[in-house]
């Protein structure tokens, strides 16, 4: 049964994307596919069931719910690069009956991972930043630093300095990963953050890890649901940021991919899309940072881009939004 859903599934996306104006080059969609494919037949050969997963991929596109599919496809693409890490110590959606409502709807959190001997529970999240319209446009990556953040302070709201459509999104996603994850006895409950491009990133790194940000000590609870505070997301341990959904989006939406790079850069390798360890992914940690090997098992694990970040930091006088396009061209420019 599980095969039969994922050979709906890839007919599904070679039928979506034969309807793209610009759909990618032949060879990096057959990369894209291929990769997808092996992914499926590894959960199935680990005992995994890919018959629901497929069949919800299917319905974002029969929707044309690209954003549910990116998602969706995040989620997979997170999942696959810790069950070829650790496939014995793998689980994948995971019930959790101590986050069950009173409705009998039952919760659950996206997959397991038990690494060096530490647990790490996953939520994964996409996000996507609401833009306002009319002739607005997100800001462009390699704009001149100047024109880059003149443009990022028109955007800010008083002391803010994120987008005031980043704040309500990212607030309504951890309090519902509050509710999914468990807190394991020994490890780290984590929610992945996968933004859909490098304005995305930048803006949710400010508002989660910027001196006004919803993860800030200096804030204290106020009850809002979509501006909780570290005390109120008691089984969140970390968010880990990411750009799991650009690549996504290069085969998906053409347009959205080349205006992220200014049409400077096509989508060269469909395989790339999937590769969650070359999402630039850092993490921020809701409370004070765990002993130092959990910490390096960590950003072993996640792939975590910590150091240079920190690093980037410094050099930039703390100015997240500059740390961020620098890490991001580092990145690029290898």
């Amino acid at each position: 049964m599980s095969i039969e859903y994922e050979e709906k599934l890839i007919a599904t996306i070679t039928e979506a994307l034969k309807a793209i104006p610009a759909a990618p080059p032949v060879a990096v969609v057959a990369d894209y596919l291929g990769a997808l494919r092996s992914i499926l037949h590894s959960f199935r050969a680990s005992g995994i069931d890919t018959a629901k997963i497929s069949a919800e991929m299917c319905g974002a596109l029969g929707a044309k719910d690209i954003a549910g599919y990116v998602g969706l496809a995040c989620e997979l693409g997170a999942a696959n690069h810790f069950r070829t890490l650790v496939p014995a110590q793998f689980k994948y959606r995971v019930h959790n009956a101590s986050s069950d409502h009173d409705n009998g709807i039952p919760k659950s959190f996206d997959f397991s991972a038990t690494v060096d001997g530490f647990t790490f529970n996953v939520e994964v999240k996409t996000f996507s930043r609401i833009n306002g319209g009319g002739n607005q446009h997100p800001v462009k990556v390699f704009l001149p630093k100047a024109e880059m953040k003149a443009l990022y302070a028109e955007m800010r709201t008083a002391g803010s300095g994120f987008s005031p459509n980043c704040t309500p999104a990212i607030g309504r996603f951890l309090a519902d990963a509050n509710v999914q994850l468990r807190r394991p006895e020994n490890g780290l409950a984590v929610i992945v953050l996968c933004c859909d491009g490098f304005d995305e990133y930048a803006d949710a790194m400010e508002c989660l890890a910027g001196q006004h940000g919803l993860l800030s000590n200096n804030r204290k609870p106020v009850g809002d649901p979509m501006q909780p505070t570290p005390q109120e997301l008691p089984n969140i341990d970390a968010v880990v940021v990411c750009v799991a959904g650009l690549h996504h989006y290069g085969l998906m939406d053409p347009d959205r991919y080349g205006a992220a790079f200014g049409n400077d850069l096509v989508l060269a390798s469909g395989k790339s899309s999937w590769q969650f360890a070359q999402s630039l992914p850092v993490a921020v940690f809701l409370r004070s940072p765990p002993q130092r090997e959990l910490e390096e098992t960590f950003g072993k694990a996640f792939n975590l881009h910590n150091a240079m970040f920190s690093e980037l930091l410094r050099e930039h006088g703390g100015d997240i939004q500059s740390a961020s396009f620098a890490m991001f061209n580092r990145a690029l420019t290898g």
